[in-house]
């Protein structure tokens, strides 16, 4: 393992932690302190919990199965990957973790996918413009929308 002298390693912290952005860096701050709660709760032995040995992995995406869409369920193992890469860490996700994400992703609740939204028309369009221009011209947001739908349901010209 190679020394390097405090000065350097706080550099070497400082970058890494500015490679991220705040927000980002927050989010991935609640992920990993999830994950971490997780492996408490699990039991999981530290020096498997950091690197992160693929079956803890595989069992931290599987307990959100049924519950939310894959891609977040990736999205969090993506956190946990950034967090092994400014670590210096050892990446343990593998095969068995992608067909675990491919599980996640079959288990998906029907409620958690959405349906397509159609696209706004250029009438739509034309009515959202004028009312912000003519406020007065619709007596609430509320009316407005409901305007708005019927023109979507019904195909209504504005």
């Amino acid at each position: 393992m190679i020394q390097l002298s405090k000065s350097t390693l706080q550099k070497v912290e400082i970058a890494i932690t500015n490679s991220w952005s705040p927000s980002t860096l927050q989010n991935y701050r609640y992920l990993i302190k999830k994950y971490l709660k997780f492996c408490q709760k699990e039991q999981i032995l530290e020096h498997l919990q950091t690197p992160a040995q693929e079956m803890v992995l595989c069992a931290f995406a599987a307990n959100d199965a049924g519950h939310y869409l894959v891609s977040t369920v990736k999205n969090r193992i993506a956190v946990l990957k950034a967090w092994h890469t400014a670590n210096n860490w050892m990446w343990n996700g593998s095969e068995h973790l992608k067909c675990i994400l491919n599980g996640v992703k079959n288990l998906s609740p029907p409620s958690a996918t959405q349906t397509p939204q159609f696209p706004v028309n250029t009438c739509c369009k034309e009515m959202l413009c004028s009312y912000r221009a003519y406020t007065t011209q619709w007596y609430s947001t509320k009316q407005l929308l409901t305007h708005l739908l019927k023109c979507r349901l019904f195909n209504l010209r504005c």
